[in-house]
């Protein structure tokens, strides 16, 4: 089952998502969270055919695990962030803020298992996800 939702860290820059759910469960689901790597990056990550979030997405849900999974903010409004930031962009703009909203948003959501909610980083998503961890 999948559910349409907005991750917002900064309002000027609202990011479409999906969160896919595990089909029949009716205990608390554990949960992750996906971090793109480098580039301006949809929901799925796609890169070529391939749409990376989108089939570990599916299968986690088959595993009994949720998933959040939104377009990197680069990708949603780059255009924008360059005209306001310049050559000032950072991770902490482009990655880590969004991220740390999207696990507020699990953590708030009812269905999940608060204590058990990870990240999943793909190449500089992975080497932010500690850094993700100790700021939020």
């Amino acid at each position: 089952m999948i559910e349409q939702i907005a991750v917002v860290a900064n309002a000027a820059y609202p990011l479409e998502g999906i969160l896919t759910l595990p089909g029949s469960h009716t205990e608390k689901f554990p949960a992750v969270v996906f971090v793109h790597g480098s580039g301006a990056l949809d929901k799925d990550e796609t890169v070529g055919a391939n749409k990376l979030f989108r089939d570990l997405a599916d299968g986690l849900a088959i595993q009994g695990i949720a998933s959040l999974r939104y377009d990197k903010r680069t990708f949603a409004h780059g255009k924008q962030m360059v005209q306001e930031l310049g050559g000032k962009l950072s991770v902490k703009e482009e990655i880590i803020e969004d991220a740390i909203a999207a696990v507020e948003m699990l953590k708030k959501d009812p269905r999940m298992e608060t204590n058990r909610i990870f990240i999943i980083g793909h190449s500089l998503g992975g080497t932010l996800a500690p850094r993700i961890d100790a700021e939020g």
